[in-house]
């Protein structure tokens, strides 16, 4: 638990949350980036936008058997927004997706 509470305060956390319709796999609304310790939305919005323009990416490619588990969703939007902060920022936060099926 310790080192992990030092990884959030070097690294910041972010919270991916995505809101999609369960039989069809569709994503309602806009996917929400909220992060902790790493950069401020209002600051930096076009970094935010570009982060849910991956998010949106990552679901489009990923294939059917993914999309019908959200664990392996999950693990490739945790993944590649941990490569785009990395690209962008030089760090690597904790990523929490969180994927509501309604």
């Amino acid at each position: 638990t310790l080192k992990e509470r030092r990884k959030v305060a070097e690294t910041g956390v972010v919270f991916s949350i995505l809101v999609r319709k369960r039989s069809t796999g569709k994503i309602i609304g806009e996917p929400e980036i909220i992060s902790r310790g790493l950069l401020e939305e209002s600051f930096h919005p076009e970094l935010f936008d570009k982060a849910r323009e991956v998010m949106i990416a990552i679901l489009e490619d990923a294939d059917e058997a993914s999309k019908e588990r959200s664990i392996d969703v999950q693990e490739l939007i945790r993944v590649g927004l941990r490569r785009f902060f990395y690209s962008k920022l030089g760090k690597k936060p904790v990523v929490v997706p969180v994927i509501v099926d309604v």
